[in-house]
């Protein structure tokens, strides 16, 4: 069985915000192609591997005042071409890759490919003054989770939550497209949605390389409001976005962690925005036979 191998070129970790501008740098209408399909997006074949340089930041600003309602999907993808708001307090960088190990059945009964997932610093010359290794990004998963490829959606599952834990591709992938999922309280107390949009079609540079009809999606994830441990109030979402090259699989992603919690007896509010980028350094993809 052959191997194909896909490199990147590495983008600097003090320059994480400039991928978005990397990625916008060519023409943004995919010649006119048909959109490609869930299937044709991320290779599913046991061994395939992605190797990512993550960067990461965390920004604390005690002014901001987190909304009472979500932004729009249209508000969401404006803030995540800007810079976090708030001081920056933490700095991280490390190499993680995640490989399709095997075969296995979630609790759903949804045959799936266990992730196992591994870290490790970057090289001093690149980490500059970055912190060693950090805890992965919520929406990649790692090791103990599964993907699974089913009809017409793309999507991870857990053993601690039914259904799945993530869902990142699903029905059409026309620019303007929509997909939803909701978890119920269970492991967690509360409720909490996942709306997701198709928010482009186009080719993409990453890095120096160009991939063609790169889907871009756009996620928000909704964790709800509930009481602090301080007696207050916690809410806390998460916007992100990931680009999907067909046949490599995602060659790109960010996410940002957004939290507020009020503390009525201080009188004040804490917000917190915990950011990730990802950018592609190889893909090792075994010919499906």
């Amino acid at each position: 069985m052959a191997t194909k191998r896909i490199p990147a070129a590495a983008i600097p970790a003090a320059l994480a915000l400039a991928v978005v501008l990397a990625l916008a740098a060519c023409s943004d209408d995919g010649g006119g192609r048909p959109a490609p399909t869930p299937g044709e997006i991320w290779p599913h074949a046991e061994g395939s591997a992605w190797t990512y340089e993550v960067t990461g930041t965390t920004a604390v600003d005690s002014t901001l005042v987190l909304p009472q309602t979500l932004p729009s999907m249209e508000a969401l993808h404006a803030d995540l071409e800007r810079a976090a708001p708030g001081a920056v307090t933490e700095r991280l960088a490390y190499i993680y890759t995640f490989t399709l190990a095997g075969d296995t059945i979630t609790g759903d009964g949804v045959p799936a490919r266990v992730i196992v997932g591994t870290a490790e610093p970057m090289p001093p010359d690149t980490a500059a003054s970055w912190g060693a290794i950090a805890p992965r990004p919520m929406l990649l998963g790692g090791s103990g989770t599964a993907f699974a490829r089913l009809d017409s959606a793309y999507c991870r599952f857990n053993s601690v939550i039914d259904g799945p834990a993530w869902v990142y591709l699903a029905g059409s992938l026309v620019p303007g497209s929509e997909f939803t999922h909701s978890w119920p309280p269970g492991i967690l107390p509360w409720s909490r949605a996942l709306r997701a949009r198709i928010w482009s079609v186009a080719d993409r540079r990453v890095g120096r390389t160009v991939h063609r009809d790169v889907v871009e999606v756009l996620y928000r994830y909704d964790l709800g409001e509930t009481d602090d441990y301080q007696g207050g109030t916690y809410r806390h979402y998460v916007g992100a976005r990931m680009w999907f090259a067909p046949g490599v699989g995602p060659v790109a992603w960010q996410e940002r962690s957004v939290a507020a919690s009020r503390a009525p007896w201080a009188g004040s509010e804490a917000f917190v925005a915990s950011e990730f980028w990802g950018t592609l350094l190889e893909a090792v993809l075994p010919d499906v036979p």
